[in-house]
């Protein structure tokens, strides 16, 4: 994913960053004190642009110069008071606005109509949300996958003659549309006690949660994909520290 972030240069928008970038997102930081914002991306291989985000000039030039070095912005971040994200909305297409694109598009729906709605339908999409995160480290692959098992969790709550999972497939299939994967080289596979441990050192809540979900997947459907995606979440993205 590409991340911008706004007011970076210290305090919450520094620590936002960081948890970002070590999650595998391309991060651009931005703020008016330059001195620290480039230490802060030397620190997490991101991307320092220098602006002040009451001047919307300065803003037009953060959207431009974050789209020139990734192509894109997928998600928009601001700690700063004042309404960056909706002006940042404005200049460049985020991830939501993506997915709402793609699901208005009749042939995405005419993809969703061929998925097979039954028993196994929600497997299915876990184990290709862990295949995906695995060859990809994308941001939002880890997000369908932890998505997945939650809403495996929940369906044991609902009654709706799979009404609520068709809904969820067309949201996946739109993530997915809308998430511009590309391939990585492939994680060395760890024991999943060594993954553990280190999902447990991290100060990141998306290594957490997203090794706790292919535990618990493993565990529900069993075979194999879920060590896969959870070593990948502890390996650093290529140019980073752990």
């Amino acid at each position: 994913a590409v991340v911008l972030g706004c007011s970076a240069s210290g305090g919450t928008g520094w620590a936002i960053a960081e948890g970002l970038a070590a999650a595998g997102a391309n991060v651009v930081v931005a703020a008016r004190s330059a001195a620290p914002l480039k230490v802060l991306a030397a620190q997490i291989g991101g991307t320092a642009v220098v602006c002040d985000a009451g001047k919307a000039e300065d803003i037009a030039a953060l959207a431009k110069a974050a789209t020139d070095a990734y192509g894109r912005i997928d998600i928009a971040v601001n700690a700063a008071g004042l309404p960056v994200v909706g002006m940042i909305a404005a200049l460049a297409s985020l991830i939501f606005q993506r997915m709402q694109d793609a699901a208005r598009d009749p042939v995405l729906h005419a993809q969703v109509a061929q998925l097979a709605v039954d028993d196994r339908t929600l497997e299915r999409l876990a184990r290709l949300s862990a295949r995906a995160y695995a060859l990809s480290g994308n941001f939002t692959a880890l997000h369908l996958l932890t998505a997945c098992h939650a809403m495996r969790v929940l369906s044991a709550f609902v009654d709706d003659d799979g009404a609520s999972l068709r809904w969820f497939w067309q949201a996946w299939a739109a993530a997915v549309v809308a998430a511009g994967m590309k391939a990585l080289p492939a994680p060395a596979l760890q024991s999943w006690n060594a993954i553990v441990n280190q999902a447990l050192e991290s100060h990141d809540e998306h290594v957490i949660k997203l090794v706790d979900s292919c535990r618990e997947e493993e565990r529900a459907y069993g075979g194999s994909g879920w060590r896969q995606a959870a070593s990948r979440a502890v390996t650093p993205a290529p140019g980073q520290a752990q």
